[in-house]
């Protein structure tokens, strides 16, 4: 799925790859692209046509599977991991 914001964060093959690697479901992936434009629980929730509890919840799952605390260490998490250096294995 492409991501679509008013500004291009990602390519459709960087976005792919950070999920994959994440091991993000399609339910969670939506939620942190709502996310990174800044959207609140409410405007997801409405955006997703589902309830403000179920995003908290899914956001719930997001936090421990990813060892975080909050939206913004989300937030960082995922820029941190666009700002990785590539593996050197993966090099040619």
């Amino acid at each position: 799925m492409a991501v679509t914001t008013r500004w291009p964060l990602l390519s459709s093959q960087e976005w792919a790859q950070l999920t994959r690697e994440l091991g993000l479901t399609p339910r969670q992936t939506e939620i942190v692209r709502h996310l990174l434009l800044g959207k609140s629980d409410k405007q997801i929730a409405r955006e997703l046509k589902i309830s403000v509890p179920t995003v908290r919840t899914h956001m719930g799952r997001l936090f421990h599977k990813l060892g975080l605390s909050d939206r913004v260490e989300l937030i960082l998490h995922i820029f941190a991991r666009l700002r990785k250096e590539p593996d050197a294995s993966s090099e040619t």
